[in-house]
């Protein structure tokens, strides 16, 4: 059963194990089913629809990762990068965007992005990019180890 948490827009399957996940997407089917993708994989999860409200989440730390689109209202991906890039290098942060240019790449490279995943996304791709991205910031920090998601099967 799903465990809604203190936060709007949080929730997550209650395995031992929580990584906190922050999924930023504009488009609302999209963002569902990245949600329920990360609860099916064990994540705490929370999302938002705007970059505006990504940079409010933000403030209050307590996150693991962050799963952003590019291409937003009010404040867009490279702008959550910025600040991210300033305030929390150390949080690993995937961006999903259907618009990767060379030039783009570098640029989200310079913002300390760690992988750039072209939509339409594949969910079994998307999961071990995530699974990866939490495992080499876990070693670099010395936390834990996380299961595997074939440990969740």
């Amino acid at each position: 059963s799903f465990r809604h948490g203190d936060r709007p827009g949080m929730c997550g399957v209650g395995l031992g194990w929580e990584d906190l996940v922050v999924v930023l997407e504009d488009e609302a089917p999209i963002r569902k089913a990245l949600v329920e993708t990360l609860i099916g994989e064990g994540h705490m999860v929370e999302s938002v629809a705007d970059g505006l409200s990504g940079l409010a989440r933000f403030q209050g730390g307590g996150y693991d990762l962050v799963l952003t689109d590019l291409k937003m209202p009010v404040v867009d991906g490279f702008d959550l990068l910025a600040y991210l890039s300033r305030e929390r290098r150390d949080v690993p942060v995937l961006v999903l965007t259907a618009f990767e240019t060379p030039e783009i790449g570098e640029r989200l490279r310079g913002l300390g992005v760690v992988e750039v995943i072209e939509k339409p996304v594949g969910l079994a791709r998307l999961t071990e990019s995530i699974r990866r991205a939490l495992d080499t910031a876990s070693a670099s920090s010395g936390s834990r180890s996380r299961p595997s998601s074939q440990a969740l099967l």
